[in-house]
């Protein structure tokens, strides 16, 4: 069978830290605001093939990458949002679905790791 990853389409946070060095990789889910969000968005899951080599997911849309990227990114995987960064282009307004993902990279612009830049 064909192996998949589903993760919610609703924005995830991480507990703050003091220093960059101590970065917080675990994920938070605010469920009752993203209740409310998710209500006119066009999915409320994303799901991700994985490749046959099991090496890395497909992405099926522009918003599901920038999904991608940001999950990765939280949980530091650097080398990752690089290879996907060329995945996340377009040439027309963003969605809203779309838009929203992209206004949450925001909460990497403090990671100061220099792997970040």
């Amino acid at each position: 069978g064909e192996a998949s990853v589903l993760t919610p389409a609703c924005l995830p946070f991480r507990s703050p830290s003091k220093t960059w060095q101590k970065i917080r990789t675990e994920l938070h889910f605010n469920h009752r605001e993203d209740a409310r969000l998710l209500g006119g968005m066009s999915v409320r899951q994303y799901i991700y093939p994985v490749h046959i080599s099991v090496q890395f997911l497909f992405t099926q849309t522009l918003a599901s990458a920038l999904n991608l990227l940001l999950l990765r990114f939280l949980n530091l995987q650097y080398a990752e949002v690089f290879k996907l960064a060329d995945c996340c282009v377009c040439d027309t307004a963003l969605s809203p679905e779309e838009a929203r993902t992209f206004s949450q990279l925001k909460m990497v612009a403090a990671d100061m790791s220099p792997d970040a830049h």
